[in-house]
Order: structure tokens, then sequence, then C-alpha cells
């Protein structure tokens, strides 16, 4: 576009945005705790995820603040020879947005897909441990298993930069789909042994699973 077609500077959106968050943790004796947190947030959409087109259009996808809540809860033992910790969580994302920007073969020109109306759910547990072993020599065991979906179908409006007009919008049957780009399940056990002389060697062996690949909302 040429400086004189410009439209000028865009509206100014502005987000009122707030985050509580509380915990209690209860001593059962000096070894044993149990504790117990939740939050609630907005978060108002990033920059990128809010223009449409930004180096062509005046128009903004209008996507409301992000909500977030969520609650975790766990037992922590700490003693000379054994340290635990197991906590369980749980977290609810609602109205998220998201820009995808790809070159489009079908009508010759640099496409924004705007994702909106995404909702996922996070939830799983995590557990923790490190032993002595003997004279320096400590292991640790290290597991998360979670899962991770989205919980509505998104909608999806295309762009096309060299095209003024909004080319489609449509319906994702995107629920139950796994959250791409993030294991759901991951393990490690490492081995440490560290010298009264000032010296340590360590080990560690880590394993990655349901780890999923994204899937394409234009088709």
């Amino acid at each position: 576009f040429e400086p004189s077609t410009s439209e000028g500077k865009s509206k100014v959106y502005s987000y009122n945005n707030f985050l509580v968050k509380g915990g209690l943790t209860y001593k059962i004796s000096g070894r044993h705790y149990v504790y117990a947190n939740g939050s609630y947030q907005t978060r108002a959409p990033y920059w990128d995820n809010l223009f449409i087109s930004p180096r062509t259009r005046n128009i903004a996808n209008d996507a409301p603040s992000e909500k977030i809540g969520s609650v975790e809860a766990g037992y922590i033992y700490n003693s000379p020879i054994i340290k635990l910790r197991a906590t369980g969580y749980f977290t609810d994302f609602k109205d998220g947005s998201n820009v995808l920007t790809y070159f489009d073969d079908d009508y010759f020109g640099l496409a924004s897909y705007t994702l909106t109306n995404i909702d996922k759910r996070h939830f799983g547990g995590e557990l923790g441990m490190e032993a002595q072993i003997y004279k320096g020599l400590s292991a640790s065991l290290v597991a998360a298993v979670g899962k991770y979906y989205y919980t509505s179908r998104q909608i999806g409006t295309l762009t096309i930069d060299n095209q003024p007009e909004l080319i489609q919008t449509d319906l994702i049957y995107s629920k139950n789909f796994y959250v791409a780009n993030v294991p759901q399940q991951a393990y490690s056990l490492g081995l440490n042994y560290r010298s009264k002389k000032f010296w340590y060697v360590s080990a560690n062996v880590n394993f990655f699973d349901r780890f999923y690949s994204d899937f394409a909302p234009t088709h």
C-alpha cells in the first residue's frame, strides 16, 4: 500500500486485567507437609495475536482477555535420607487467540489465519524424589504425567494481504485434540556423586512420551 492510501493509526485497544492467588501450607510434623494453591487471572492478547495482517490492515480480531484458573495440591516429605514432593494440578484456559501466518498457494499471497475461542485444559501429576544412597552418592527421580487438550471448537478467519476483504470464516473441530509441542509425559532418573574434596560427577537419563504434532486448522 502507498502512504497516500494508508488509513493511519489504528484504534487503541485497552484491557483491564487482574490476578488473584492464594495458598495454604499445613505442617503435619517436622518432616511431613501438605499444601494447596489456587489462582485466577485474566490476560490481554499478545500484540501479534491481536492485529490481523498489521502490514496491510487497520483491523483487529477483537479478542477478549484470556481467562486462566488454576489449582494445585501436594505433599512434601523431608528427611536426611529421602526428600519427596508429589503434586497434582488442574488449569483451565478460556478465550485464547492465535494468528498463523503463511503463504497461501490458492490465493497466491501472504495469509493470516486468525484463531479465536481457544479453550484448553491441563491437568496431571508430578513426582520428585531424591535419596541419599551411600557417602555422597545420591539418586533422583522425576516423573510428570499430564493431559493437555483443547475443550472448544475454535473459530478461524482467513485474510490475504493482497485482498481487502475477509476471505472466509471456519468452524474448527479442535475439541479433544491434544495441545502440540509439549510432552504429555516426562521422566528423569539421575545419579550424583559429590566428593568431600569438592568435586562431583552426575549422570541423567531422560524420557519423553506423547509429544504431539500440531494439526492444520485450515484442512
